[in-house]
């Protein structure tokens, strides 16, 4: 970071619970050199800088952003990168921009999800929803510092259950299985989808059937002959129990009559 500066801006407020989730993590994340730009003015107009800087790029389709026909690099469609830093997407940014030039090199956006609308694996995870390198400016190590910052921040955060991602490329994906991210088998337009496990699912909310097996799961107490036990152990039965016990009762009955009489 001697010659690179990172920054991190919040696009738009999440709901509450979700924001609170997301502040613990922007803490984080500054600890690990990333300055918090939380000045609404300040973020707003850091925020244009960067995505007028990534406009200029893909007016050249063969040299853009993230794709650059030169060097052979091929990444995500810069347009789709734009488009993640609309204001009203709820995603933040992280980016590195160099020191003395202001030249963006390296721009991560995620999100954070509480409550998934499509599958339960998703609950309580952060998606790396855009991840791209200036293939203009090639600096070493750039991508790897966004990523190992995210995934060190998250860690260390402790309440984040997963990190998922989308790869477009092939050179992409084995990038990320350097990372320790593994396929989840999920391939849509083109994009297989990656994830980064933190906690396992040993919760009931990410273990479907877990809820359900205990559901059906009779407790010991509640036996329907549980308390006749102790009495069938040494008789052999309940009933075995009344006809000793009538038995005796008539003896002593009849006894009762032979010293009356």
């Amino acid at each position: 970071m001697d010659k690179v500066k990172g920054i991190l801006i919040k696009i738009s407020d999440s709901i509450q619970t979700e924001q609170i989730i997301l502040n613990g993590l922007y803490e984080k994340l500054v600890s690990h050199h990333f300055n918090y730009i939380d000045h609404p003015l300040l973020a707003s107009k850091n925020l244009e800088y960067i995505t007028e800087y990534l406009k200029d790029f893909s007016k050249d389709k063969t040299e853009t952003f993230c794709f650059s026909k030169k060097s052979g690099k091929k990444g995500m469609s810069t347009r789709y990168l734009i488009e993640n830093l609309d204001p009203r997407s709820k995603n933040s940014l992280l980016a590195i921009l160099d020191k003395d030039t202001d030249d963006v090199l390296g721009v991560l956006v995620f999100n954070y999800v509480q409550r998934s609308s499509i599958d339960y694996a998703y609950d309580n995870s952060l998606y790396i929803s855009a991840f791209c390198t200036n293939q203009q400016m090639q600096r070493p190590g750039i991508g790897k510092l966004l990523l190992t910052s995210i995934i060190k921040a998250t860690t260390e955060l402790g309440v984040i259950d997963n990190i998922f991602l989308e790869a477009a490329t092939k050179d992409s994906e084995g990038f990320y299985e350097k990372f320790k991210f593994k396929p989840t088998g999920k391939i849509e337009d083109k994009m297989k989808e990656y994830q980064y496990q933190i906690k396992p699912y040993a919760t009931a909310s990410h273990a479907p059937y877990a809820t359900a097996a205990t559901a059906h799961t009779k407790p010991a107490t509640a036996a329907p002959y549980a308390t006749a036990a102790p009495y069938a152990s040494p008789y052999g039965g309940k009933r075995t129990i009344r006809r000793k016990k009538s038995k005796k009762m008539k003896k002593r009955h009849s006894r009762k009559k032979r010293k009356l009489y």
